[in-house]
């Protein structure tokens, strides 16, 4: 087998083709005749990419050939192939169009439109399997930009996390990419949501339905992984949120941790297209936040100031949740404040505090007058320096580096458990210190 053709080169060639055909019709030889210097041009661009990518072997090389025969006797004359050789380019053309369109030797052009930064671990793995394998595809990693919202639903921002992702990633730059127009092979996304975000939401033009328009597949790997509580509530309510998205509906594959898990899908999604519709399109192949977790320590990978914090001592992890914050409110920012007040005071141990990404959004959409109250809680935390503050977008980093694990039942916690190292669940309703006394 001869070298694949790369998926832009093969839509480049068959523009080319287009254009030349174009070029050589009567009527547009009328109204804008081409010098034979510009038809060498064209077929310049044309040979270098057919013979760079084997499509110019055997029959298609003698037509090739025959072309450049007729276009550099022309050019050498200073005039236009005759009526009769123009016919005969023209056929050579068709004919170079029609064995491209059917060249099935094409590399897979696979596009990953990651929206947070921050979860980007559920598709990272995926895009470095697809960027070993250049034999065969080319992988691409588009940024795309999302708005956190007003209580009415209004865009209050509009956000682009561009700059946080991994410093070595190629990123192509979304407003340069016009994904209707590119079509790629496969386009992976991890927002299931459309204009039902309740603090965020993506571009329009990233919406389930709309990017399903734009590709053969649309593949969606969900950016967290459902706990075991969750999957045996015989009512399946949460699930039952999780399944019911635009992103279910309209992707051709959905990407999830474990069998488990698909069948509470499936069961979850009954009555939304026929059971047998979701055992072909739900794939139990594992999650790529899993992958991440044999990740090694490396004190390098400490961003400034933070090994200055732990000096060996033993490091929690506190994980804050959105969904906590939904049921409990005012009394959850309490119990922020509490635990923060009860490990100040601890000196043999350190507390790395991750709330959820879109944790602070989520407070000023449901508490807008309570926000200053969180902002003040933050920045406090942050001036003092006795614990690590981790907003940045390498959640795996504190799963690795701590030795427990405090706070709220979520996909942190579920991944955390698969580290075998102790975990405690976060009680909003009990207090650690009284009257800010630990």
């Amino acid at each position: 087998m001869g070298k694949m053709m790369d998926f832009h080169t093969h839509r480049r060639i068959l523009a080319i083709l287009s254009e030349m055909q174009e070029e050589l019709s009567e009527r547009k030889r009328r109204e804008n005749p081409r010098t034979p210097q510009e038809f060498l041009g064209f077929f310049a661009q044309l040979e270098q990419s057919c013979r760079a990518h084997a499509f110019g072997r055997a029959h298609y090389g003698k037509l090739l050939e025959r072309l450049s025969g007729i276009l550099g006797k022309a050019a050498r004359k200073g005039r236009l192939p005759v009526k009769k050789e123009l016919g005969q380019c023209r056929e050579m053309l068709k004919e170079l169009a029609a064995g491209l369109e059917k060249e099935k030797n094409i590399k897979k052009g696979i596009v990953f439109l990651p929206y947070l930064a921050s979860m980007w671990d559920c598709m990272e793995s995926v895009w470095q399997a697809a960027d070993r394998d250049r034999e065969h595809c080319n992988a691409y990693v588009i940024p795309i930009p999302y708005c956190s919202r007003d209580g009415d639903g209004t865009a209050k921002e509009w956000l682009f996390d561009g700059d946080r992702f991994p410093k070595d990633l190629p990123l192509l730059p979304w407003e340069k990419t016009d994904l209707q127009q590119w079509r790629p092979d496969i386009i992976v996304i991890h927002n299931p949501y459309e204009d039902c975000g309740l603090v965020n939401t993506v571009e329009p033009r990233y919406y389930p339905s709309v990017l399903r328009r734009c590709t053969d597949k649309l593949v969606y790997i969900p950016y967290f992984i459902v706990g075991s509580a969750v999957l045996k509530d015989p009512k399946l309510q949460q699930v039952r949120g999780m399944a019911r998205t635009a992103g279910m509906w309209h992707s051709d594959a959905i990407i999830l941790h474990s069998k488990e898990e698909k069948e509470a899908y499936i069961k979850a999604l009954e009555g939304w297209r026929t059971p047998e519709y979701w055992q072909s399109h739900i794939l139990a192949l594992g999650s790529p936040k899993v992958d991440k977790l044999n990740r090694a320590k490396d004190p390098e990978d400490l961003p400034p100031g933070w090994s200055d914090i732990i000096r060996g001592r033993k490091v929690v992890l506190y994980n804050t949740s959105v969904k906590e914050l939904l049921l409990h409110r005012e009394a959850y920012l309490a119990k922020i404040r509490d635990t923060l007040a009860y490990f100040r005071s601890r000196e043999g141990v350190v507390l790395w505090w991750r709330p959820h990404p879109l944790l602070r959004d989520t407070v000023g959409y449901l508490m807008p007058e309570a926000l200053p109250e969180y902002d003040g809680m933050v920045q406090s935390y942050r001036k003092e320096g006795w614990g690590i503050y981790d907003d940045t977008a390498d959640m795996h980093r504190s799963l690795i580096w701590s030795d427990a694990y405090y706070g709220d039942a979520s996909s942190v916690a579920v991944l955390y458990s698969m580290t075998g190292k102790p975990m405690l669940a976060q009680n909003a309703k009990v207090r650690n210190c009284q009257e800010g006394k630990p």
